[in-house]
C-alpha cells in the first residue's frame, strides 16, 4: 500500500535555537495571523475562487494591496535587525523534518528549529524539535508542539505539497 501522508521538499531560510523545557513557543500566535492575512495563501486563496466566478470585488483588491505593502513595510524593517540566515534543503514531513546538513550540525540534541516559510519576511516558525544526526542528513523530529504550532506547520506542509503539485501539472 502507497504511503498517503503528506510530504514536501524545499529550500528555505532555516536556523537552530537551544530550547529549555517549559518555555513558551514564540511568535506563533502572530504568525498564524501573518499566514490568514495572505503570507501562505489565505486572502490569495479567497481572490482566486473569486476569480473562477467572476465575481472579484474591488474592494478585496485593494485591501489585498494594502495587506501586502505593510507586509512589506514589516519585512524590511524586520531585515535590518535581523537578517534571514542561510538556506538549506528541507523536506517536510508530517512528524520530522529531513536537512542537509552544514557540518555544524550535531545530533541527539532538543532545540528549536526556526523555519522562515513567508518569503521575505524574518520571522519563523518555531518547532520544538530532537534532532538526529543520519549520515548526510539531519533527523529533526517534532517534539511534542503545541497545538496552534502543530497546526501551522500542518497548514505549511498542506500547501508546499499542493504547490509541488501544481508545479509538475506546468511543466
Amino acid at each position: 500500500m502507497p504511503d498517503t501522508a503528506l510530504t514536501a521538499r524545499a529550500r528555505m531560510p532555516l536556523a537552530f535555537q537551544p530550547r529549555q523545557d517549559e518555555a513558551p513557543t514564540p511568535f506563533v500566535s502572530l504568525l498564524r495571523r501573518l499566514i490568514d492575512i495572505g503570507g501562505l495563501g489565505g486572502v490569495q486563496e479567497s481572490e482566486e475562487s473569486d476569480a473562477e466566478t467572476g465575481a472579484t470585488s474591488e474592494a478585496a483588491r485593494r485591501l489585498h494591496t494594502k495587506l501586502d505593502l505593510l507586509l512589506w513595510m514589516g519585512a524590511e524593517l524586520l531585515a535590518v535587525h535581523r537578517p534571514l540566515p542561510p538556506n538549506r534543503s528541507v523536506e517536510l514531513h508530517s512528524d520530522r523534518l529531513l536537512l542537509e546538513t552544514d557540518g555544524s550540525d550535531s545530533g541527539d540534541e532538543r532545540r528549536w528549529l526556526l523555519l522562515y516559510c513567508l518569503d521575505g519576511l524574518p520571522l519563523p516558525l518555531p518547532l520544538p524539535v530532537r534532532c538526529t544526526a543520519d549520515g548526510d542528513r539531519l533527523d529533526c523530529t517534532l517534539d511534542a508542539p503545541d497545538a496552534a504550532t502543530a497546526e501551522l506547520y500542518s497548514q505549511l506542509l498542506f500547501r508546499l505539497h499542493r504547490r509541488e503539485i501544481a508545479a509538475r501539472r506546468t511543466s
